[in-house]
């Protein structure tokens, strides 16, 4: 039956790539690393399940050389295995998802096949991943783009705008151009080994007249879940997108510096990419930098508020400061500029340190109103204004409120502060604070003690719930650190950023631990710890 049934999925390809689309969304969202293979299998086995036993399970049933009344036994087993796993708090989830696929595909769903066949060099077993080859389906790609391609960019943009099932259509035609690329490229990747050379791979990318949004120039090796490696085979984090790159001549195995840069035909500065080694590094200084913070900031903060006194000549520093801690805002530079989306010309920003007299009022119950182009000002269709609001809620709040009152009226084109940026940081170190102490991370520091605070009061204390339950808990929470921080992605706010960037991974894996549920590989990743290493956490 089982035989059969693949007999039959791998005879349909184009069916195969249509019941792909229903569960990717998007695939460059969120490629495995290919060390979960060794997490995978040490996973399996801390259940009493050797990858063995699966490799001769799933030949035997390939061959057909298990009963049809076997099989409702093996269902059986594979779902036990699965519970016992989802019941792990550190759970391999490319795992549990490849059991779940063999299971299911006895059910003759297509999508159980693709993902049996996507998931199963999991195994890291060759002659195994061999039995699952991939076709690759250009015509499919050709067609899509040929749709796509029947609409001008003003017709597309105005279905969208009227919610046209056909704009349905075009982003699945664009999902599927998406679908057959990573397809060559996982097919590419397992007939020449876990990594090959980028190089190469471009080249026959290329010669098959593809279309890819690969980066120009990048030297290294691939795996075929589109993950970079260095020269030196170390992962790389993250993934430029159709733009050209430029490798670092000076990068070398010790890796202490960054290993391209990347700039896409409209972006005004370069990213620099780093491995995830040197990432975590980084984040794990970071948070601990942070920490230092948290338990200095009651000091440090006094120091500036004995310097709220116009007379004192670092008075505007210890405004700004004061203002950063209470509102969160962003300290800005003159230098701030981003690219309108809608005239791709770019336009100046602010930060509180450059902000205008035009940009706050004072308010009838005594507290001061913020409202100013920030960094995520020009990224949608209209115009977003970052907004903040200073109470008079304690002595240093009243004295920077005075002080605004004083000053209103002047000239609203003219400059509020006289001093830099560099002066604001200068103060912050001169008085004391930890080294590496940085005024952003002020912004980190409130988003990890808003989520902490959070995570403290969590509903799920008895571990009698789902991991999509807590992922949405999270995702609502954090939200609000975004609002708090001012993340936007396009015209909304996010809570992406906060989760990626300003709160404590460790603090959002705690949830999960006391959830008793397995954690999503992105907050793995954030944290940097194998899925065996549960000690890691305190």
């Amino acid at each position: 039956m089982f035989r059969l049934v693949l007999n039959i999925k791998l005879s349909l390809p184009g069916l195969a790539l249509l019941a792909r689309d229903t569960f990717y969304d998007d695939i460059t969202d969120e490629y495995v690393s290919i060390k979960y293979v060794s997490e995978a299998l040490a996973c399996l086995k801390r259940v009493g399940f050797s990858v063995e036993s699966l490799t001769t399970l799933i030949e035997e049933l390939y061959f057909g050389q298990v009963s049809d009344k076997s099989i409702a036994d093996i269902r059986k087993l594979l779902q036990e295995i699965v519970k016992k796993l989802k019941a792990e708090y550190l759970a391999n989830q490319s795992m549990i998802e490849l059991l779940q696929a063999i299971s299911g595909t006895f059910t003759g769903d297509n999508k159980h096949y693709v993902s049996l066949r996507d998931n199963i060099s999991l195994l890291n077993k060759p002659e195994v991943t061999a039995l699952f080859p991939i076709e690759i389906t250009t015509d499919v790609q050709i067609a899509s783009i040929d749709f796509i391609n029947s609409f001008t960019e003003e017709q597309t943009a105005e279905l969208k705008e009227a919610k046209d099932p056909k704009y349905k259509k075009i982003l699945h035609a664009r999902k599927l151009i998406r679908i057959v690329t990573a397809d060559f490229i996982k097919q590419y990747c397992r007939a020449r080994g876990s990594l090959v050379n980028y190089k190469q791979l471009y080249t026959a990318i290329e010669k098959e007249k593809l279309k890819h949004s690969l980066p120009r120039g990048f030297e290294g090796y691939i795996d075929e879940f589109g993950v970079l490696y260095t020269r030196f085979k170390k992962q790389i984090e993250g993934f430029p997108s159709d733009c050209d790159v430029e490798m670092n001549s000076t990068y070398t195995a010790k890796d202490d510096c960054y290993i391209f840069s990347a700039r896409s035909s409209l972006a005004k500065h370069s990213t620099y990419f780093y491995t995830n080694e040197y990432r975590q590094k980084a984040k794990k200084s970071k948070f601990a930098i942070v920490k230092k913070m948290g338990i200095d900031i009651d000091r440090l903060r006094s120091k500036w508020v004995e310097k709220l006194k116009i007379t004192n000549p670092q008075f505007q520093e210890a405004v700004i400061l004061e203002l950063i801690y209470q509102t969160q805002a962003r300290i800005g530079s003159n230098s701030n500029a981003t690219l309108d989306k809608r005239t791709g010309v770019y336009k100046k920003t602010y930060g509180i340190s450059t902000i205008k007299h035009k940009h706050f009022v004072v308010e009838t119950d005594g507290s001061i109103s913020f409202s100013y182009p920030g960094k995520a000002a020009f990224k949608g269709d209209t115009i977003h204004y970052q907004q903040h609001k200073l109470l008079p809620i304690d002595k240093p709040a009243m004295q920077v409120i005075n002080w605004f009152k004083k000053i209103n009226g002047c000239n609203e084109d003219s400059q509020v502060f006289s001093v830099s940026a560099v002066k604001v940081r200068k103060l912050l170190k001169d008085l004391g604070a930890p080294e590496g102490a940085t005024i952003h991370k002020l912004r980190t520091l409130k988003g990890t003690t808003m989520m902490k605070e959070k995570i403290k009061n969590h509903p799920f204390k008895t571990g009698k719930t789902t991991v999509s339950a807590v992922n949405k808990w999270l995702k609502e929470e954090a939200l609000d650190v975004g609002i708090q921080l001012g993340h936007m992605s396009g015209e909304k706010y996010t809570a992406s950023t906060a989760i990626a960037h300003y709160i404590d991974p460790v603090a959002m894996l705690k949830l999960y631990r006391e959830a008793r549920v397995a954690p999503p590989k992105t907050i793995l990743k954030l944290v940097g710890i194998t899925q065996n290493s549960m000690d890691t956490v305190q």
